[in-house]
């Protein structure tokens, strides 16, 4: 058996692994940060995937040091901002930050060939127009982090008159920089807006993107200023950032940047912040006294009287992780959209589900590369954070889903990765979602050669670590993370590791403190290999103990011992199977079925020709694809599987 210390190595004159090259035993290279020596004759084998027993290479530690890959830093520019020629607006940098060190620099790039070096800079254009505002943030290891918003600048002195343009039309197709105007249905005025985010101003969705009149209609357009001949007053416009989350008890630090006044200036701000409590602060601070999801709105007040008002949402949540659960769970994916099962509106999710996965947050196809978008698709926006308020007093935990079929989510880059981070961020902190569930299929997550399952080098799957734990950090302990991966990407990775096959493991492995729940889909699959080397055919109590227990036991990946997936808690593992015989093409079980291999995992009873070493006591569940369809078969899974779970608590 090889021996090493794994102690720094010096690599100050070791050469770089060549895989055209050939090495002799004693001969040292480097790769991938660590160091390596031959054991006898090699060519062309990569020493990060040849140093186990037995190989060509011994791993002799890492370079100087070198251990956790550096996570890039996170860059939020806010904004949208608007304003007129010549007055001085002031960008923030608020939310940026490093989860591994600190931010050494930061960089504006204005847009009209002005930059500034300064976290959080004022700047005046010299030109009216639409302007794409770039801000990178660098770490005190020299990663950079990127993000982007726009300014939209009117020439100064009143509106632009209304003639000429179009009015905004809902379903129309809008262009970025289109101008049109809209009657405001508070004021009666008539308002001139420029589109930001081609996808959402071209809606056909008016109660959330009609400029002026929307509830989200400041995500997709800016408003230059009042139409008219010029000389009357324009309003203000203000800017109430968020979405903001903290956990119970802490301080929240609001923030009103890019608010402004195109022709004078703000005299009074008036923030609400929904417990019944105001400040006249410009960037206040708060605390709550009850967790909830509280509506906060900003109102500013210019040099001549005019007002506008604007909103955004604070989540405050209880502290607690995966304790808050009971020890066994039924979870149950909740379709936005309608199909063979219909639509069940959210309200009339019934109570057994303890979580409640909203199927899905999807690719954004306007915004930037690795931005998420979710909105409700068959009920009111209204109606549907009504209804997850409804689940969640009772107790049930409602996270949101990223991916399933028709998504194609990878974060090929920084940029892409801070787009995901701050997209999603905002989606659960606005809807007050209390966690995130990671369902990446049909080929989203895939390992480049030379990919371990404690050294993963892709980026898509490196990224991805390092966007939730941004979104952990940001959310606090109270937040949940689940993954519902197919069997292909984490046992059978037992068998062959490469590719799909096993490229969760990384993505589990790096996330483990941080994980709540591991549901495998136990069903659109075939036959697999389980660590006992014997195969088991889906849809059978063996299938869902051995799938499940090697989760639990650990496993070598690949068969090589030395890239080995420690097991996790069986507080984190549960079964995910289908709801009826329509809810996926295969892997639908007998009610009798399941509850043996529920007996056989917790109890050692009712075991077939797989048995755990040792009673799993603590395995948390099972999922389903889905609430839906279980309903649609009149709840044939959730009665049963409750009434047992309720019965083995």
């Amino acid at each position: 058996m090889q021996c090493s210390s794994l102690w720094a190595v010096s690599c100050a004159n070791v050469a770089e692994w060549d895989a055209s090259r050939e090495y002799w035993k004693g001969h040292r290279v480097q790769w991938q940060s660590q160091a390596y020596e031959a054991n006898w004759w090699t060519r062309n084998q990569n020493p990060a995937t040849h140093s186990g027993q037995w190989q060509e290479w011994m791993r002799l530690g890492a370079c100087d040091g070198a251990g956790e890959p550096n996570q890039p830093p996170t860059a939020r520019s806010n904004g949208p901002l608007t304003g007129t020629v010549g007055q001085a607006l002031q960008f923030s940098s608020a939310g940026s930050n490093d989860a591994d060190g600190q931010l050494v620099s930061y960089r504006w790039q204005f847009g009209d060939g002005n930059e500034s070096s300064q976290a959080n800079p004022s700047h005046s254009y010299a030109s009216a127009g639409l302007f794409t505002v770039a801000l990178t943030v660098t770490d005190n290891q020299g990663a950079t982090g990127s993000a982007s918003t726009t300014a939209t600048i009117s020439s100064s002195g009143g509106g632009t008159g209304c003639s000429g343009l179009p009015r905004y039309q809902a379903g129309t197709g809008y262009a970025q920089g289109a101008h049109v105007y809209n009657v405001v249905s508070s004021s009666g005025q008539s308002v001139e807006y420029v589109c930001q985010i081609a996808g959402w101003c071209s809606s056909s969705a008016a109660w959330a993107y009609e400029p002026g009149n929307g509830m989200h209609w400041r995500d997709a357009w800016s408003e230059v200023g009042t139409c008219g001949p010029g000389g009357g007053n324009q309003s203000p416009v203000a800017q109430a950032n968020g979405p903001y989350q903290a956990l119970l008890g802490s301080s929240i630090a609001f923030n009103s940047s890019g608010s402004g006044d195109p022709d004078g200036s703000i005299v009074a701000y008036r923030w609400d912040f929904g417990d019944g409590s105001t400040s006249s602060s410009a960037n206040p601070s708060h605390t709550y006294g009850t967790a909830g999801h509280y509506t906060v709105t900003l109102t500013v007040t210019d040099n001549e009287g005019a007002t506008d008002s604007a909103e955004t949402a604070a989540n405050i949540t209880t502290s607690g992780g995966g304790g808050v659960l009971p020890h066994r769970v039924l979870v149950g994916y909740w379709h936005n959209f309608r199909n063979e099962a219909g639509y069940l509106p959210i309200n009339q999710v019934s109570g057994d589900w303890d979580i409640v996965q909203i199927a899905f947050a999807e690719n954004s196809h306007s915004g930037p590369a690795g931005s998420m978008h979710f909105s409700p698709a068959e009920e009111s926006d209204s109606s549907f954070r009504n209804g997850v308020r409804q689940l969640q007093a009772r107790g049930q935990k409602v996270l949101i889903s990223i991916g399933g079929a028709n998504a194609h989510i990878q974060l090929n880059t920084t940029a892409q990765r801070d787009a995901f981070v701050q997209s999603m961020g905002d989606i659960i902190a606005s809807y007050g979602f209390d966690g995130i569930d990671i369902d990446l299929e049909g080929g989203s997550m895939s390992m480049n050669a030379g990919d371990t399952v404690a050294n993963p080098q892709t980026p898509a799957i490196v990224n991805m670590i390092s966007a939730i734990r941004s979104l952990k950090q940001r959310f606090g302990s109270g937040f949940l993370l689940t993954m519902a991966p197919e069997t292909a990407y984490v046992q059978g990775g037992y068998a062959n590791f490469g590719g799909i096959w096993g490229a969760y493991l990384p993505l589990i492995h790096a996330l483990r403190t941080d994980l709540t729940l591991l549901h495998v889909q136990h069903y659109n699959t075939g036959s697999i290999t389980g660590a006992d080397d014997r195969v088991y055919q889906p849809a059978t109590t063996d299938f869902h103990v051995a799938l499940s227990d090697m989760m639990i036991t650990g496993f070598a990946a690949g068969r090589n011992p030395s890239n080995h997936f420690p097991g996790l808690r069986a507080d984190q593992v549960a079964i995910g199977l289908p709801a009826s015989a329509g809810a996926a093409g295969s892997g639908q079980t007998s009610a009798a079925a399941v509850h043996a291999a529920l007996n056989c995992l917790i109890k050692r009873t009712q075991c077939g020709s797989y048995q755990p070493s040792s009673a799993r006591t603590d395995f948390r569940g099972l999922m389903t694809w889905s609430i839906n369809w279980d309903e649609f078969a009149g709840r044939a899974f959730s009665g049963p599987h409750r009434a047992y779970l309720d019965a083995n608590p």
